[in-house]
């Protein structure tokens, strides 16, 4: 039995209108905003993994069933690689998620930040940094990770950017990863898309799949000014930063459909209970995979409402938990480094750098402008009046209408080192306010 352990770094994201509370009332809407709001700035992360670990009878394991296919984590892999099993109507799959479904506030794509102190996160600090997050408490960054169906779709800035042709070209070339080229996987991104935007780059979408693409509407009378100081600095205007060519500023594609937030659950999932063959599993915590004395994962014991069970793949294991809970995971059942698993009296299966080399890109926001136009000073209450009307600024993931791509002059590469995030403009008062993360 094999163990794929996938990272799949795309940004996937919803169906339908808005719900404004259950008779469509407006001022229910507004009140579970200004609810999950407060909610937020008062939520405390738990110390602790009662809620998932909790166990009534720690000595009786449940025999869960037979599956083809066990997939570990339903977020920006999981969720796809579910649907797309399913298609083979013999094979009978099981996704197992240790979160639950979504809201209608993560729903709300501007709601990002706030979102990010909830349940729907795991709450994971890095470790102090010498040489970043200093902005932050101990000098310890927010590390997001979403639980819930849809992983970190949840929550992120909902942007969609598949990354440079050559970084695909280079796992493929260099790191020897046969099917990885920018060629081989571009069909793979057509199948999964919906493009609703224009103007685009039509050689390089598909409009046929569940995953939504669109723009928002963007900040009349800035974003031009701003595509012209671009410009100036010698980078050009793209309409597609998506298609044949990636460096240049371009107006921000999202994983947006209508005013909602679109999650790897929303595109592949919608329609789980259509299919006989995938159960997905929500509030299950994988905590052990079972692996035999030929080093053949076999199983996987999962902890769902205070019980433990054990679910057996006749084919394939597949490990989609995250950055870090994927690999805790195979350290947990015996898969990584021999010392750190031995010093936590971990039986050792294979010795294995698992978890090393974790990298992050840098981020640094710092640089603020202000004009002497008001382009938003709208409340809260009127900010979702114009969001329900599909209007900006809440339909903009973190108000970043405008994103630039820059490699570095007489680099021989066209690979970007730079990513230029235009949020324009900041939002008024508490929305969207970055003071108590």
């Amino acid at each position: 039995m094999l163990i794929a352990l996938l990272s799949v770094f795309f940004l996937f994201t919803v169906k339908g209108g808005i719900c404004l509370g259950e008779n469509g009332n407006f001022e229910d809407f507004v009140n579970m905003v200004d609810t999950n709001i407060s909610a937020a700035k008062q939520y405390v992360i738990s110390q602790w993994n009662d809620e998932v670990l909790k166990v009534d009878k720690p000595n009786r394991v449940h025999f869960y069933g037979y599956y083809d296919f066990i997939i570990i984590g339903a977020g920006a892999a999981g969720a796809v690689i579910a649907s797309r099993l399913s298609e083979i109507n013999k094979w009978k799959i099981l996704l197992l998620e240790a979160g639950g479904p979504t809201n209608d506030f993560i729903k709300i794509p501007g709601m990002a930040l706030y979102s990010f102190h909830s349940d729907f996160t795991w709450g994971y600090n890095s470790t102090p940094q010498e040489n970043a997050c200093h902005a932050f408490l101990n000098n310890e960054c927010f590390m997001i990770q979403g639980k819930g169906l849809g992983g970190t779709t949840i929550l992120n800035a909902a942007i969609y950017s598949r990354g440079h042709s050559e970084d695909f070209d280079r796992w493929e070339n260099v790191f020897g990863n046969p099917g990885w080229s920018y060629e081989k996987v571009l069909p793979y991104f057509k199948k999964s898309e919906h493009a609703v935007f224009t103007p685009r780059d039509e050689e390089y979408h598909g409009v046929n799949g569940p995953l939504t693409i669109s723009h928002t509407n963007v900040t009349p009378g800035l974003n031009p000014v701003l595509i012209k100081a671009a410009e100036e600095l010698g980078l050009d205007y793209l309409e597609d930063y998506n298609g044949r060519y990636h460096n240049g500023i371009s107006i921000t594609q999202f994983d947006l459909k209508g005013n909602e937030r679109v999650t790897s659950a929303s595109a592949f999932l919608d329609d789980f209970r259509n299919k006989k063959n995938l159960e997905v599993s929500p509030f299950s915590f994988a905590t052990k995979i079972l692996i035999d004395q030929r080093k053949r994962a076999y199983g996987v014991r999962f902890i769902k409402n205070g019980k433990i069970y054990v679910a057996k793949a006749r084919k394939e294991i597949i490990v989609s938990a995250g950055t870090f809970n994927s690999p805790q995971l195979l350290m947990l059942s015996g898969i990584g480094p021999e010392d750190h698993l031995k010093s936590l009296q971990i039986k050792v299966i294979q010795n294995s750098p698992v978890g090393k080399n974790l990298e992050d890109h840098l981020m640094f926001i710092g640089v603020h402008f202000r004009t002497n136009t008001p382009f938003n000073n709208h409340t809260l209450r009127e900010q979702l009046k114009l969001y329900i009307n599909h209007q900006r600024p809440l339909t903009a993931g973190i108000g970043c209408e405008l994103l630039a791509f820059r490699n570095k002059q007489n680099d021989e590469t066209k690979r970007p080192y730079m990513e230029i995030m235009f949020n324009n403009p900041s939002f008024d008062g508490e929305v969207g306010n970055l003071s108590f993360l």
